[in-house]
């Protein structure tokens, strides 16, 4: 049975009410109460993680250097003892590293007495780290050691600072941005500085020896976990002279990662502060003019179902028909001409592998009896049987278009229907113009358009998870079994592609089911189609897995590592005691970091402000919540997996990309409509503001309609009525002006942010992604250029970890091993001589010193 649909608001209510309503209304005390209360939390948990501290230590005694962070020491010993100055780095932050906005933003680097004070709440849009107390304190004549100099609040008088700016060349260059020098300190003797390293994120360093650009820094990398003693001099970084790693305490990172969870919190505040003001200026300039103005539309505010939705409306069917246009077209250009129509990561190397063999018609090729000459990370060789170590559901999409010669333009396609059921959901869960804003949204994303340009598995994930949570939605809401089978079959199909992604995912809206299963059973009728039409994808799973690996429980993934499954302790990750629960949240915090630099390339403190308006306003629909928790379920879920997956952004999370898409445009929309709230509570509501405004208007009122005598009340009485319809004209006036002016600072904001990524961060992301991950196909082209045929090319693989050496290549590879020219490992002379004995029908080729040069062993 269809579910019977909530009443709409009366024309022109704002569906985001004020936060502060009429005391005496309904729930007017508890929607302020909950709006204080829910703002102090906030406030509180940011303000906490924003006091995370460091402690970092640097000791200088003679010729040994000895560094120290969250209580592990490393020790270097230099040939020349350091003299000079003694200062504190702050490493830039990645966003300014790898995307250049030091361009336009002009870093400045307060002193580190104000990056305390200022820096929990105000921290800046770029840099996450600080400074706090430092403390100089050299050996006395009696040996102690005494303190020297201390910074904690004010600068003691006798320290000269000054700025400098070190590169990543390490030559100090003015003006100053990211290191601040002291007045010498180092000298016969020994000296110890300790400093608390605030908001550690980005990293630091504390530098020993600064003169005229040379000296030795103790850099450490907080995200990474590591630190080093490196020399400097003007030609750059030397080293590293010793390194090592560090733990992360619990306690640093509980606040590392909440701070990350909340750091768009400060400016959604400053949003709302914004748009509220405006807005009440726009209501007393409105009331000064005295002149009507044309009346605005109002938004369909129709509700719809319990989340609360604002009405479908129609399909704009030419924006939409731009917007797939658009997303292929750029998507495309990012696979073919950016990333080169070839894989770039070790993961979707075996895709696409296995992506060519179901294409053959088989579950997986032989494996070579050479195979040492063509092994690749990721793709399995057991039991005589060669395939990719992943499940099958992208290989078999990716397999369509392998069959018709184009696999690189496979994810754009996906990608683009994915903005379409972006914009589906977010109509089906709001309204047409949150779905539309949100898939435009999406289209001006780095992390969709590289994510979508690549061959990894995530799009294929995104696109299904999207339209699963759609059905679910439809549902819910109508019952109907078309809508049941849809969200079987798209759940599936998404279980198929990335397993984990999807059960946390259907885990979450199931407990949102859940309560209205407990209030009627009969409910759960209605998902009966959705189980039937799952179990054949499952079983497809099963056997997939049974005839790889032999077991229908088998994971394929643990073929290539034993350790590559969810989980804590021993033999869930690389290291003898395996993935932990600390590590996960050191996992997390990364990935987040990631997620406000690639959701949209605005600077990271804005990335999630917008998203965290509805909650700021302690207003969230029951939709917010929904989509709010699907994400958090993701999170959460790759808590549990030992490696942080960094790829192209933060790859893990986007299966749940349309949800932060939908929830930041429809804080678009909040924080737009906060006008219309202000209007309604200035119309009802008894605080002096209010009355002061009320008063002022009917002031107005008396003295545009009085002619100045006392005498001449017989008219009074008639005029009442024209009187009443001009109060009522001039207030529906004063809101007309509101709503336009919080919508013009929500929609304004949004659009700086979006121009600021188009013209800023996305050119470099370009430059950038060429090459992405050391790999190109330059061997490749320069093989073709020669116009070998039925060759076999031996490439130089390197080092063991330079794995895009001959991952550059493999793909140009056959499975079977039965394509015109094949790319071979160079294992050298003496083992090569076999693969030329297997394949005495070939020409033998070797690329050396960047030519392809006939082999001869």
């Amino acid at each position: 049975m269809a579910e019977t649909a909530s009443p709409s608001p009366p024309a022109g209510a704002s569906p985001y009410p004020c936060p502060f309503p009429h005391p005496g209304g309904k729930g007017g005390t508890t929607g302020r109460g909950a709006l204080l209360l829910v703002n102090i939390v906030l406030a509180a948990a940011y303000l906490w993680a924003a006091s995370e501290a460091l402690p970092v230590r640097v000791a200088v005694d003679g010729d040994r250097l000895i560094g120290e962070v969250s209580g592990t020491a490393i020790e270097a010993r230099v040939v020349t003892e350091p003299e000079g100055q003694a200062g504190l780095y702050l490493a830039p932050p990645v966003g300014l590293q790898y995307v250049g906005w030091t361009r336009v933003v002009e870093p400045v680097m307060p002193s580190p007495a104000l990056i305390a004070q200022a820096g929990p709440l105000l921290g800046g849009l770029w840099w996450q780290s600080g400074w706090g107390t430092v403390t100089i304190a050299e050996s006395a004549p009696s040996g102690s050691r005494a303190p020297r100099y201390r910074l904690d609040g004010q600068r003691d008088g006798s320290v000269s600072a000054t700025a400098r700016y070190l590169d990543q060349s390490g030559i100090y260059t003015p003006p100053g941005a990211m290191v601040r020098l002291f007045e010498p300190v180092l000298g016969p003797g020994s000296v110890e500085i300790i400093a608390q390293h605030l908001r550690g994120y980005d990293g630091g360093g504390i530098l020993v020896g600064a003169r005229e650009g040379t000296g030795y820094i103790f850099s450490f990398r907080p995200v990474h976990r590591d630190a080093a003693w490196w020399s400097i001099d003007p030609t750059g970084w030397h080293g590293p002279l010793a390194n090592g790693v560090f733990d992360k305490p619990w306690l640093q990172s509980l606040q590392e990662v909440t701070r990350q969870a909340l750091r768009g919190y400060p400016a959604a505040v400053g949003l709302l502060v914004v748009a509220s003001l405006a807005a009440l200026l726009a209501h007393f300039v409105e009331g000064a003019r005295g002149r009507p103005s044309p009346p605005a539309p109002s938004p369909n505010t129709g509700g719809r179902g319990g989340y609360g939705a604002t009405g479908r409306g129609g399909t704009p069917a030419l924006p939409l028909a731009l917007l797939f246009i658009c997303a292929f077209v750029i998507t495309g250009f990012a696979s073919v001409v950016v990333l080169e129509g070839m894989p770039h990561v070790q993961d979707s190397v075996a895709y696409h592998f296995q992506a060519k063999v179901l294409a053959a018609g088989r579950l997986f090729a032989p494996l070579p009896a050479t195979i040492e000459f063509f092994e690749h990370e990721f793709v399995v060789m057991h039991d005589g049987r060669w395939f990719g170590k992943y499940p099958p559901g992208w290989p078999a999409l990716l397999a369509l278009g392998v069959l018709v010669g184009q696999p690189a333009l496979v994810n754009p396609l996906v990608g683009a229907l994915g903005l379409v059921a972006v914009y589906f959901l977010g109509r089906e869960l709001y309204s047409r113009w949150v779905g539309l804003g949100a898939a435009v949204l999406g289209l001006s994303s780095p992390f969709f358009v590289f994510m979508s340009g690549s061959m990894m598995a995530h799009p294929a994930g995104m696109l299904f998870t999207t339209l699963g949570t759609l059905g679910f939605v439809r549902t819910q809401r109508t019952g109907s079994w078309p809508a049941a089978t849809a969200t079987g079959a798209t759940f599936a199909t998404a279980f198929l592609i990335r397993p984990w992604s999807a059960i946390v995912v259907v885990a979450t809206l199931a407990l949102f089911e859940l309560p209205a299963l407990v209030r009627s059973p009969g409910r759960a009728l209605r998902w009966w189609p959705a189980v039937v039409v799952a179990l054949p994808f499952v079983a497809a799973y099963l056997g997939y897995n049974d005839a790889l690996t032999g077991n229908p429980l088998g994971n394929t993934q643990e073929l290539w590592w034993s350790f590559d499954r969810l989980g804590f302790g021993p033999g869930h990750g690389p290291w003898p005691a395996g993935h932990t629960p600390l590590n996960g949240i050191w996992n997390t915090s990364r990935n987040l970091s990631e997620l406000h630099r690639h959701l949209f390339g605005w600077p990271p403190a804005l990335t999630l402000s917008f998203l965290a308006v509805p909650f700021v306003l302690a207003r969230p629909r029951r939709a917010d919540l929904l989509l709010a928790a699907a994400f958090a379920s993701i999170v959460i879920g790759y808590w549990l997996w030992w490696a942080d997956g960094i790829m192209y952004g933060p790859r893990f999370y986007y299966e749940g990309l349309a949800f932060l898409l939908i929830l930041t445009a429809r804080g678009v929309e909040a924080a737009g409509g906060i006008g219309a709230g202000l209007a309604s509570w200035l119309r009802t509501s008894p605080a002096p503001l209010a009355r002061g405004a009320g008063e002022g208007l009917r002031g107005e009122e008396r003295g545009a309609s009085g002619d100045g005598a006392t005498g001449r009340r017989g008219g009074a009485a008639g005029a009442d009525g024209g009187l009443d319809h001009e109060r009522h004209e001039t207030s529906e006036r004063r809101e007309r002006a509101m709503r336009r002016a919080s919508r013009t600072v929500a929609l304004g904001a949004v659009s700086i942010f979006v121009a600021a990524n188009l013209t800023l961060f996305m050119p470099v992301q370009w430059t950038i992604h060429y090459g992405y991950n050391y790999v190109n196909g330059r061997t490749v082209s320069l093989v073709r250029a020669s116009g070998v045929q039925n060759a076999v090319v031996f490439v130089p693989v390197g080092e063991w970890y330079a794995w895009w050496n001959y991952g550059s290549v493999f793909s140009s590879n056959s499975p079977f091993l039965d394509s015109d020219v094949l790319y071979a490992r160079d294992l050298g002379d003496e083992r090569n001589r076999r693969l030329v004995a297997a394949m005495p029908d070939r020409a033998f080729y070797r690329i050396q010193s960047g030519q392809v040069a006939p082999y001869r062993p």
